[in-house]
C-alpha cells in the first residue's frame, strides 16, 4: 500500500495516490501540491479543481503561479486566458476569473534546466501557498464564461 511505502521511505504516516481533481475531492490532508498542472488546464477545469480542493477541508494549497508577469513579456497577454486541455499559458490567481486573495507565502520555483542550461523563461514562477479557507470563501463566485467563450 502507499502508506507502507511511505513508512519505508521514512515518511511516517504520509500517504499519496492518484486522483483526478477535476472530478473528485482529495482526502483531507495538510496540503495539496498542485505544481505545473493548472497551466495546462482550461479555466473551468481549474475552478472545478479549486472547488474540489476546498471541499476536501485540506489546510493548504501549494500551486504554481506566475505573479507579476512583466507587461513586456510574450506571456502577459495570455495570462489566465483560454487554453485547450494540454496547452500552455501562465496563471496569476489574483486576476480574473480566479481573483483569490494574496497567498500566505511564495516560494521561488524559477530554476529550469534546458539542455543543462538554466532558463530564465520562468524568472517569476513561484509556488504560492494559499489557506484553503481563503480559497473556499472565493471559489463559488468564480465565473469562466467570459474568458472561455473564445476557446
Amino acid at each position: 500500500s502507499n502508506t507502507e511505502r511511505a513508512r519505508e521511505l521514512g515518511l511516517g504516516n504520509a500517504s499519496y495516490g492518484v486522483l483526478n481533481p477535476v472530478e473528485a475531492a482529495p482526502p483531507k490532508g495538510d496540503a495539496i501540491l498542485f505544481r505545473d498542472v493548472a497551466i495546462h488546464l482550461p479555466n473551468e477545469m481549474i475552478i472545478a479543481c479549486l472547488k474540489n480542493f476546498a471541499a476536501s477541508s485540506t489546510t493548504y494549497l501549494i500551486t504554481t503561479e506566475f505573479p507579476d508577469e512583466p507587461e513586456t513579456s510574450r506571456f502577459h497577454a495570455r495570462m489566465n486566458g483560454p487554453v485547450r486541455l494540454g496547452g500552455y499559458r501562465r496563471i496569476d490567481y489574483s486576476m480574473p476569473p480566479f481573483a483569490l486573495p494574496p497567498p500566505i507565502a511564495r516560494i521561488p520555483d524559477n530554476v529550469v534546466l534546458t539542455d543543462d542550461v538554466v532558463s530564465d523563461n520562468h524568472a517569476n514562477r513561484v509556488l504560492s501557498v494559499y489557506r484553503m479557507d481563503d480559497i473556499a470563501a472565493h471559489v463559488e463566485a468564480m465565473d469562466v464564461t467570459e474568458r472561455q467563450a473564445s476557446v
